[in-house]
């Protein structure tokens, strides 16, 4: 086994992380932000910090730090030591997801013989409100 396949499965992350972040870049959150809000937003009766710092694939000082701007600008509560999403979160999570799941299918679309080894692709309807 080589590097490369990790090293290409990396590029083709990163390639669409910005171009999905290009198209939320209107509603002011990134793709990393939109994926947070996912993760809160599933979890019944909110989302400890741990559990949100695994699911996020990051330290839980790094969850507390990339979080706190989301409470700030009240899409995102902290209640108890977990996490849940505030009226406006679910809100904001329902335009992202409208805008991501377009701009995801166009990526694999234009990129999918390039990301092939990922397996088949689900549809942008898959589950209610989700993409």
């Amino acid at each position: 086994m080589t590097l490369q396949p990790a090293l290409a499965l990396v590029r083709a992350a990163a390639h669409l992380s910005s171009h999905v972040d290009s198209a939320l870049a209107r509603i002011g959150i990134d793709f990393a932000d939109m994926r947070r809000l996912r993760a809160i937003g599933a979890a019944d009766g909110g989302i400890s910090r741990s559990e949100l710092a695994a699911t996020m694939a990051e330290s839980p000082s790094q969850t507390v730090r990339a979080t706190r701007p989301l409470e700030k600008l009240g899409w995102v509560e902290g209640n108890g030591g977990r996490f849940g999403l505030s009226a406006s979160g679910r809100r904001l999570l329902e335009s992202a997801e409208e805008i991501a799941c377009p701009a995801a299918a166009r990526w694999f679309a234009e990129h999918g013989s390039d990301v092939a080894v990922l397996g088949p692709q689900s549809s942008c309807r898959s589950a209610p409100s989700r993409c």
